[in-house]
C-alpha cells in the first residue's frame, strides 16, 4: 500500500464518518497484509506502538485491542491508535519477514500523520519481548529507532506500562495485570 494524502485523509482526519467496512468513530487504515493504525480517537489520544497487527478489524477487535481499549481508559484516555514497529500483519510473529522501504517508509507517514492531525502527545510501548524475535539488530530494532527519532522530532513523550520485562523490554499488554500505572521512557 502507498498511501495518499486524500487516503490518509479519509483514514484518520474523517474517522466520525462511517466508510466502506468500517464504522464511524474508527481510525482504521490496512488491508488484508498489512495494518498501519486502528483506534478509536477521542479529545485526550494514546498512540500504542505494538509489534506487528494480528487481523484485527474495527468490527472484529482481537483481546490485545480489547485490553489496549481499557488500559488506555484506566490511565485517562479517552482514545487510543494502534500502530506497530512492522505493519505486516502475521498471527504467529516468527512468520513476519523485513519489508520494502517504501512499506517501511508509510509506516513512518501515517504514524506521523496519526500524531499531527489527532494530537498524540503520549505514546505507549508495547511489545514485549517479540522485539527480539529476530536478534537485537534485526529490522524490528531498526523500526523501533525509527519511530523513536519521529516522536522525539514531534515532541511525544514514551511510556511503559507496569514494570519491564526479565529481558527488559516494554510489556506486551496481554501479559499485564490492569491496575498497574504508565513510566516514563
Amino acid at each position: 500500500m502507498d498511501f495518499t494524502e486524500k487516503e490518509l485523509k479519509e483514514a484518520i482526519d474523517d474517522y466520525k464518518i462511517a466508510r466502506a467496512g468500517i464504522p464511524a468513530s474508527w481510525v482504521y487504515l490496512g488491508d488484508a497484509n498489512e495494518r498501519y493504525a486502528l483506534g478509536q480517537p477521542g479529545q485526550k489520544n494514546l498512540l500504542v506502538v505494538g509489534v506487528n497487527p494480528s487481523t484485527a478489524k474495527p468490527e472484529n477487535p482481537d483481546p490485545t485491542i480489547c485490553k489496549v481499549c481499557n488500559i488506555s481508559k484506566e490511565q485517562g484516555y479517552d482514545g487510543w491508535i494502534m500502530v506497530n514497529l512492522h505493519p505486516q500483519r502475521a498471527t504467529k510473529p516468527k512468520n513476519m519477514t523485513p519489508l520494502s522501504d517504501t512499506i517501511m517508509e508509510n509506516n513512518i507517514k501515517v504514524i506521523s500523520y496519526t500524531i499531527e492531525k489527532l494530537k498524540i502527545k503520549d505514546a505507549w510501548y508495547a511489545w514485549g519481548n517479540l522485539i527480539d524475535i529476530f536478534g537485537k539488530e534485526s529490522f524490528l530494532h531498526d523500526s523501533q529507532k525509527q519511530i523513536d527519532d519521529l516522536l522525539n522530532e514531534l515532541g511525544v513523550q514514551r511510556y511503559h506500562y507496569s514494570t519491564l520485562t526479565k529481558k527488559g523490554n516494554y510489556r506486551h499488554p496481554l501479559y499485564v495485570p490492569y491496575g498497574n500505572k504508565f513510566y516514563k521512557i
